[in-house]
């Protein structure tokens, strides 16, 4: 039983490691391109249109007007948060593309990010709002992956608010339970953050949540209907091989046991 155990592993192996080479390397290549092109927007805002605009009141500022006003008396403290908050956030995403690279099973949540942020662009070619008087979204002299510091009209809506829903849609559909309470409580902060600081109206960051966990259930679909099925998933993968591989050698196992029995 030993032997058969030890063939198994190397069959598996020889014929597993190269397709798994494959597909690493075509997620990994997806998910660096993507990660370029964010970070040349969050750097240069490449994509950030340049307009001045003047209109709109957000009515729930009124009661955090007081926290504003501390966050802009107390410059260090503002910065310990941004840095703190958006660190957390790099982290989020960084483990979201490192799990869908190596135990990804479907490609909703790529799709869901590339629409969500494709989506955002066309907006902000049509309906932007005005910078506020107490905007404090300022670089804390520390940069962040996937979160932008240049000021602009471009609110609607929060990309990294979206983001983040979408990675707890991900963690959840994924049984990463513990992952999503902790994104749920990153998300909270990153609201609490973008309203306080005037990063955000409301609307966009309602909106975000809104829209993105749509657009993650859209993408759910289209992959099981078109995409998922025609693609080799690791774990489909391996468990057809280990299937087959079990059946055959269970089968020349039990021939061996019956031949060595008559003798």
């Amino acid at each position: 039983m030993q032997e058969l155990n030890n063939q198994r592993e190397r069959d598996t192996n020889t014929n597993t490691i190269p397709e798994r080479k494959k597909y690493i390397a075509i997620r990994s290549s997806i998910i660096l391109v993507g990660l370029f092109g964010i970070v040349l927007n969050s750097i240069f805002g490449y994509a950030l249109p340049s307009t001045n605009v003047e209109c709109i009141v957000d009515y729930t500022w009124n009661f955090t007007t007081s926290i504003n006003n501390y966050f802009n008396d107390n410059t260090e403290s503002r910065n310990l948060l941004l840095i703190f908050s958006n660190l957390i956030i790099d982290i989020i995403l960084i483990c979201l593309g490192i799990l869908w690279i190596l135990k990804g099973t479907s490609f909703r949540v790529f799709i869901a990010l590339g629409s969500f942020y494709i989506f955002k662009f066309f907006i902000q070619l049509t309906f932007q709002e005005s910078i506020p008087h107490d905007y404090l979204w300022l670089n804390p002299g520390f940069p962040s992956l996937f979160v932008s510091y240049l000021p602009s009209h471009a609110f609607f809506y929060s990309v990294p608010t979206g983001f983040l829903t979408i990675a707890i849609c991900e963690f959840w559909k994924t049984d990463r339970k513990y992952f999503s309470y902790l994104t749920i409580c990153v998300l909270f902060l990153d609201i609490f953050n973008r309203n306080v600081l005037r990063a955000n109206y409301i609307i966009d960051l309602l909106s975000a949540v809104i829209i993105a966990h749509f657009i993650f259930i859209l993408s759910d679909e289209f992959c099981n209907k078109y995409l998922d099925n025609d693609w080799i998933t690791f774990k489909q993968e391996d468990g057809e091989i280990m299937n087959n591989l079990e059946n055959i050698y269970l089968k020349d196992y039990t021939k061996r046991e019956e031949n060595n029995s008559d003798y």
